[in-house]
């Protein structure tokens, strides 16, 4: 592999890697503790292989349709217009959603590092994504490769400090069949970065095939890794972890590692905001010909209208949105790629189960 290929690939694991890791890893430890240590991380394994397999399958989707497009737009290409509005509920609402995700962490996170009150870090947090939104591609992508590196030496020093607290997490709590499936739409939502993916191949060029699977491979077993560091070392920190995963550490660390998660909190929402919001303004321009201006009124103006109306139950919403809208985008993926080759594979039939499993939880729930 020549050094060109290696320095193209570092930033667009940075890419993929830092579009992930977002509000969704702060909801593992609390998940985690709920449902069961050993459980949890079954989660984290399973839903990393899966996301490997159907990211590798939208990313041949992408080199195999001429054009540029974005979700919605392939879904409409290969699905027709029934495909087109699922994919539109999927990516458009899921997108709006998870934006107020990020919104309903952000004071949780700033007040780490000083004396903000909710209503300012809400609106200096939003300010900042908005201004942000415009970043070039290579530019967000070496950002995010720096981000996740500060976000690596912050999660491998907190479990350093963790590491020894570790030994008295129980393991080998009974599986309560009730929460059997509680972690799903959580770690669904957790790895989730499709986003990424079409600049991700814009990125590495086309015809570097082996070198995007490879990006996508990494990408995700990096941040999954991260995430389990994560995950247990601030359960064996906390004890009992708190839904946001950083009260309940207070006392526990020392003051400047507290302030440093803060500012982990801080760009891990940030990078994942400016990500799933650049994403979601390409497809109103792109596949409904919104113009600019609009398409980024609508991008920064709904997730503030949203928290302002009331979403603000963090774990709930971050469920929701895994179970539901990011398992239909897996399922709509695998369909648009059998589409594509004009041939059923049964196979895939066992790759679409777990996103299947995480809508029904999530209808049961609402009944």
């Amino acid at each position: 592999m020549n050094t060109t290929l290696i320095k193209l690939n570092w930033p667009a694991i940075g890419l993929l890697a830092g579009t992930i890791i977002g509000a969704g890893v702060f909801s593992l430890p609390f998940i985690f503790y709920s449902a069961g240590v050993w459980l949890g991380l079954a989660y984290l394994v399973g839903v990393s292989l899966i996301y490997v397999i159907t990211y590798w399958l939208y990313a041949d989707i992408i080199l195999r349709t001429g054009g540029e497009h974005r979700f919605v737009g392939y879904a409409q290409i290969y699905l027709g217009e029934f495909g087109f509005w699922l994919a539109n509920l999927a990516a458009v609402f899921g997108s709006v959603l998870s934006m107020t995700v990020y919104l309903i962490l952000a004071p949780s996170f700033a007040k780490l590092l000083g004396n903000f009150g909710s209503f300012e870090a809400v609106l200096v947090f939003w300010l900042l994504g908005t201004l942000t939104i415009f970043a070039s591609l290579r530019r967000f992508a070496l950002v995010e490769l720096l981000i996740t590196l500060g976000m690596l030496a912050i999660i491998v020093l907190l479990f350093g400090l963790g590491a020894g607290e570790i030994s008295r997490i129980e393991f080998s709590q009974a599986l309560d069949w009730a929460s059997a499936f509680l972690p799903l739409g959580a770690v669904l939502f957790s790895l989730s970065g499709l986003v990424a993916i079409a600049p991700l191949v814009k990125l590495i060029g086309r015809q570097n095939v082996l070198s995007i699977r490879t990006v996508i491979f990494v990408g995700i077993l990096l941040s999954a890794i991260l995430y389990g560091l994560f995950a247990l070392a601030v359960i064996g920190l906390s004890g009992t972890p708190s839904a946001d995963a950083v009260s309940g550490l207070a006392g526990k660390i020392p003051e400047w590692v507290l302030a440093g998660v803060g500012v982990l909190g801080i760009l891990a929402l940030w990078s994942s905001y400016i990500a799933v919001g650049l994403n979601l303004r390409d497809v109103l321009r792109l596949d409904f010909n919104w113009h600019r201006f609009t398409g980024a009124v609508m991008v920064t103006g709904a997730p503030l209208v949203f928290y302002f109306a009331g979403l603000t139950d963090f774990i709930t919403l971050i469920s929701f949105i895994g179970g539901i809208f990011l398992a239909l985008e897996g399922i709509l993926i695998i369909l648009m790629w059998q589409s594509a080759r004009q041939k059923f594979y049964p196979a895939l039939i066992f790759l679409a189960i777990p996103f299947l499993a995480a809508i029904l939880y999530e209808i049961i729930k609402l009944l």
